[in-house]
Parts: structure tokens; sequence; C-alpha cells
């Protein structure tokens, strides 16, 4: 017997990880896009300063990753790589927050949630509404 609050909901569980992975699709797509025309220059500064030797190259490098697995999460295909991919990507962003705090204009607390969300999609998978068929 489980203790559920709303047993019925239960019934829905795929619709969780659906939900967050749509949601890390949507964020990962517009930061790469980003990277890659409106706030490059800002990314190949951020670059430069921690002593990257091709920031240019790191810059675009990183937004077709983000651009590529945002996609890949919100359609859900390939999800378990992207969200590897991108749970990377977040360290790194991590890292470099946690040593540098004025380069990156998003809170620490960001990154957090970034992993842990991504995490949780490459131990769950996609859920519902995606194109991944589980194993």
């Amino acid at each position: 017997m489980i203790l559920s609050t709303f047993p019925l909901l239960l019934n829905y569980h795929l619709a969780a990880p659906a939900l967050i992975r749509i949601i890390a699709g949507i964020f990962f797509l517009v930061a790469g896009y980003q990277k890659l025309t409106i706030r490059k220059a800002k990314y190949i500064e951020v670059f430069q300063v921690i002593g990257l030797k091709w920031p240019k190259f790191v810059t675009i490098f990183v937004g077709i990753a983000e651009l590529i697995g945002g996609v890949l999460l919100f359609i859900g295909l390939f999800t378990q790589i992207a969200a590897l991919v991108l749970a990377i990507v977040a360290i790194v962003a991590l890292i470099i927050k946690s040593q540098r705090p004025d380069l990156l204009e998003r809170t620490a607390w960001t990154y957090v949630l970034l992993l842990a969300i991504l995490l949780s999609l490459l131990l769950s998978g996609a859920g519902s509404l995606a194109l991944d068929l589980p194993l």
C-alpha cells in the first residue's frame, strides 16, 4: 500500500520528467542562441578573463552544445545524453561562478537547480511526450 495524499496523481508519474525536460530544453535553447548571437561578445570576454586559449571557439562550441542540447531535451530525443552534456556545462558554469562571481549574471543557485534537473533527467529518462523510448 502506498501512502500518498493524492494517489491518483501517481498514474501520471511520467509527466514530471516531461515537464522539467521541456522547461530545461527551452532554457538551454535560449541560452545557446544568445551565446551564438546577441550575447556572443559577452561570453567571449568571460572566456578570455578566465584564461581560456580560444575564447571565440569555446563560446561557439558551448553555444552550439546548449542549442542542440536544448532542442534534444525539448523534443525528448537522446535525453540522457543531452542531460549529461548539459550537466557538464552547468558544472563548469558553477565553478566559474564560484571563482569569479562577477563574470556570470545568473546566480549560483540557478546552476545548482539546472544541475539537479539535468541529473534527474539523466536518472529518470525523458518521461512522456518524448521521442525517446525507454529501454
